[in-house]
């Protein structure tokens, strides 16, 4: 019961705020005491939160078949409260979040990421389950401090400030127990985390961190429990826009994981020219070898900013060799164990990144309040990837790996009113997969699957008080 009513409360003071009931939140006699007292606790504090619905209609090939099946076919609606109080003395403070997730509609698998798995963590699925879970859960319980220069916050966490620590999202991000701690002076900004459990947002209940034979596959048996992990980072900012971003992180006897970025951002005529360099190399710590060798992914990207229009170039190389056959920025590899610092983001279902793949990206986006339609926007999106080499235990090393993904965005974000904020957002991706090779399941591709129409159509209330 009492979980129930957790999402309803989130769903109903989401409505109040955005409109639906049009309330003045501010002229709650609560609120107004708690005000009156003078304590920053509660005065300077906020409540922010939302609701999120979410439809999605993914067919994939099946080779043996001939046709396109369904794959995931779901309409899901998510809530989320997020208490953030001021700091008592200057110095200590409390962050909640809780939130919801409900199916209304539900077909394909199980794993579609918006709603909780039907089994407690990702080591041990059980996929002859056919139904999610609708459930409540949190995403943030913790104390935060700060002093002079220097700040710090422990329980359940999210990473914040630089280092190699990530969080898988869905609307809401994944969740480590632990600690972090940073200090800022001036134009340098240090910082240094370290966790030992952690839970994707499809999951309810934190879990231990583990490692994976690379030969096993994505649901193969998992070796040993990983004590912990950890990570150290820095951002040095330059007066002139340039940002040197550099960290190493940790699993225990796992995996090394490092990046460095360098970014620039500059005035071109009457636009804005975004340049950076992303730098992510891996390496085995540990006797399991994932990596023959180090592994690593290098980007160059570029986006112009100009009028109403957005145009973003950006171009990825990797290695990946050995059992695993492909890259990717975190210490842990099974899939909701934990994330890295990544910064790309093409949204065209495949990661193009296999051991030799090359890939380049290209996008255009519009904004249509010009034309008379504020609140607005399209866009197209194209992306390619060659030179793919399957993993070392595959047995014919002689197939290629190329894929491409062309991409449609519609959006419109209400511009004034009750509602102002909300936004509702269609995309559309038309993924090929060109090597003739079976899905991931039985090829020497593990990262990569038959060829995808995927459909996503999201809406994004937002409240705050």
């Amino acid at each position: 019961m009492f979980k129930k009513t957790t999402l309803a409360t989130a769903i109903l003071v989401a409505s109040a705020t955005t409109g639906a009931f049009a309330a003045d939140m501010t002229d709650d006699s609560m609120y107004t005491a708690a005000e009156s007292t003078g304590n920053a606790f509660f005065e300077d504090a906020s409540v922010t939160g939302g609701v999120y619905a979410f439809s999605r209609k993914r067919n994939r090939y099946n080779v043996s078949t001939g046709k396109f099946e369904t794959n995931l076919d779901h309409t899901s609606v998510l809530g989320n409260i997020d208490f953030s109080s001021g700091y008592i003395g200057g110095i200590v403070g409390l962050d909640l979040g809780l939130y919801g997730s409900m199916d209304l509609q539900q077909g394909g698998g199980v794993d579609h990421e918006m709603n909780f798995f039907p089994w407690d963590n990702p080591h041990n699925p059980d996929w002859s389950q056919t139904s999610t879970k609708d459930d409540v859960s949190f995403y943030k319980a913790a104390l935060k401090f700060k002093f002079a220069n220097t700040w710090a916050k422990a329980g359940y966490i999210q990473p914040s400030g630089p280092g190699g620590l990530g969080v898988n999202w869905n609307f809401m991000p994944g969740t480590y127990r632990g600690a972090q701690f940073g200090a800022d002076f001036g134009s340098l900004s240090v910082a240094y985390m370290w966790a030992d459990e952690y839970k994707a947002p499809w999951f309810q209940e934190t879990y231990e961190f583990r490692t994976r034979n690379p030969d096993a596959g994505l649901t193969g048996v998992n070796d040993k429990e990983i004590d912990y992990l950890h990570s150290v980072g820095a951002v040095y900012t330059f007066d002139n826009g340039l940002i040197l971003d550099g960290a190493f992180s940790q699993s225990d006897d796992y995996l090394d994981t490092y990046h460095a970025k360098v970014k620039h951002s500059m005035k071109v005529a009457d636009g804005t020219l975004n340049l950076a360099y992303h730098y992510y190399g891996a390496k085995d710590a540990g006797d399991l070898e994932v990596y023959d060798g180090s592994a690593w992914q290098q980007a160059l990207t570029a986006s112009f900013a100009v009028g109403p229009y957005t145009l973003k170039a950006e171009s990825t190389v990797t290695r990946a060799k050995g059992d695993q056959g492909y890259f990717i920025y975190r210490t842990t590899v099974p899939l909701g164990t934990s994330a890295g610092a990544y910064d790309l983001w093409w949204d065209s279902r495949s990661d193009f990144n296999h051991d030799g793949e090359k890939a380049v990206y290209v996008g255009l986006w519009r904004d249509l309040a010009d034309q008379d339609l504020a609140g607005w926007r399209v866009g197209a999106s194209f992306a390619h990837g060659w030179d793919g080499k399957p993993s070392a235990d595959y047995g014919n090393q002689s197939v290629e790996l190329k894929e491409s993904a062309f991409n449609v965005d519609l959006g419109y974000t209400v511009q004034d009113g009750n509602w102002k904020g909300s936004s509702v957002a269609l995309h559309w991706t038309n993924y090929r997969n060109h090597s003739g090779e079976p899905s991931w399941d039985a090829g020497g591709f593990k990262n990569a699957f038959q060829d995808e129409n995927d459909i996503k159509l999201t809406m994004v209330v937002p409240y705050s008080f």
